[in-house]
């Protein structure tokens, strides 16, 4: 038997107020905040299940499939539910929409969130308000600075606040921008990936295709941090994944962490959502330690994965690797329909920066 995760994380509901360009619901699923239409939330029975595991983890990363405060009574549920645990403490994400004073003063004064992270994708208005669809971004920022000082006027070490930018041609020109305004406003940490395709429309945004400004642009980013002292976690350029060729990296994502949606699927990881059972099927524990999870945990590191979704997975792939790029369940497809050339032709033209220069 295999002892429980260090922490879950807990998708309790479907639902957002934003239609982000990028995100893999954007095409399909994502649902209007304003009528809200077609929300989908976890019961009352699945929640009671997954409460039985707080004596046992550490950490919840509290979420929806979207925008956590567009749910807020589970922002308060939860902060009820963890009460009689102090070795929990929770961890959400949020577009910074929906951070209200109330909300700020719970953030501050219960101490048991230990990590609020926004997601801001510009460094001007222009560009985040129009990838990420219904934001604002001067809103955004006039909510963190209100948890900023809130927390500076207490004097409180928590919550960590963190901010994340999703890497693509209409915003890398304002990466470094993004850093020096994250660091003059006084968040702990900042942090940035690669956008990961999830339809055809999406790959002209594709960063592989530009990496030389890429590379720039991240270079220049990491200098500014340095400066501030801020910490940073940025990828690797270009440059760098082609001189320092490693072996693929290992997954620990089996034993450290489950994550649970709101209909009670029980998930390998968030990244490529193998399910692995149903909590409401016996427990947490049985679904944890069942012959799948086994199978998963012996062959997850090995040359030759059992689970497509791990052989192909797109965040053990150098970023030299156009495939690192693709969403995974559609880089399988392309792969079983011979259908990768068409949207990376080999020899693949690289472009200079995002004006669509073709290098000689």
């Amino acid at each position: 038997m295999l002892d429980y995760p260090v922490g879950i994380i807990a998708s309790v509901a479907f639902g957002c107020n934003l239609r982000c360009t990028m995100c893999q619901l954007h095409s399909e699923h994502t649902l209007s905040y304003n009528n809200g239409c077609g929300r989908t939330e976890m019961s009352d029975t699945t929640f009671y299940e997954v409460l039985k595991l707080l004596p046992k983890i550490q950490h919840v990363n509290i979420t929806v499939e979207g925008e956590i405060l567009v749910y807020k009574k589970w922002f308060y549920r939860w902060l009820k539910a963890i009460e009689p645990y102090p070795n929990i403490r929770l961890v959400f994400q949020t577009n910074g929409m929906l951070m209200s004073t109330d909300i700020i003063k719970e953030i501050i004064n219960n101490q048991r969130i230990n990590c609020v992270q926004f997601s801001i994708d510009g460094a001007t208005p222009i560009v985040n308000d129009s990838i990420r669809c219904g934001a604002s971004l001067d809103t955004i920022l006039a909510n963190i600075s209100l948890l900023i000082n809130a927390k500076r006027d207490l004097q409180r070490d928590i919550p960590h606040i963190h901010t994340h930018f999703v890497m693509m041609k209409d915003n890398i020109h304002e990466l470094p921008d993004y850093v020096k305004k994250m660091c003059e406003i006084g968040v702990n940490s900042l942090s940035a990936k690669h956008i990961i395709i999830n339809y055809r429309e999406q790959i002209k945004q594709s960063l592989y295709f530009y990496q030389d400004f890429c590379d720039e642009m991240i270079l220049k980013a990491r200098k500014i941090a340095n400066n501030y002292g801020v910490s940073v976690n940025l990828p690797i350029t270009f440059t760098e994944a082609k001189q320092n060729q490693t072996c693929r990296p290992n997954c620990f994502d089996p034993w450290r962490h489950g994550q649970i949606l709101h209909d009670g699927g029980i998930y390998s990881c968030c990244n490529n959502a193998i399910l692995m059972g149903n909590i409401n099927d016996g427990g947490f524990e049985k679904i944890w330690n069942n012959e799948k999870y086994q199978r998963l945990r012996a062959t997850v590191n090995s040359e030759n994965p059992e689970f497509t979704l791990c052989k192909y997975c797109n965040a053990l792939l150098p970023i030299n690797n156009f495939e690192a790029h693709v969403y995974t369940k559609l880089l399988i497809k392309l792969i079983e329909n011979n259908e990768l050339n068409d949207w990376c032709p080999n020899p693949v033209k690289l472009l200079i920066a995002p004006d669509e220069k073709l290098i000689e």
